[in-house]
């Protein structure tokens, strides 16, 4: 488990959770995952709920295939959230 760090400075650092108040009051909690960790510093609270969402569910859907049907992983691979205009407006 990674260890969580509180910190004044919106920086993820290696194996380790960072928790970051943004200006707006929002927290939001950087794990290194790059694309995800922009989008939960510059995206709207609604947006980055959504795109935290996305991620988590990609994430156990990929870790059951490998657990109980490893021959269907290769259907699980874990995709951009490029598509932040999508999430805004769903």
């Amino acid at each position: 488990m990674k260890q969580l760090i509180i910190s004044n400075l919106p920086l993820a650092q290696d194996n380790k959770i960072v928790k970051y108040t943004r200006e707006d009051g929002f927290n939001v909690f950087l794990d290194g995952d790059k694309e995800l960790d922009i989008i939960r510093l510059t995206e709207e609270p609604t947006t980055v709920i959504k795109a935290v969402a996305l991620r988590r569910c990609q994430q156990i859907a990929r870790n059951y295939a490998l657990s109980y049907k490893p021959e269907l992983l290769h259907k699980f691979e874990i995709t951009s959230l490029n598509r932040v205009k999508a999430l805004k407006e769903v």
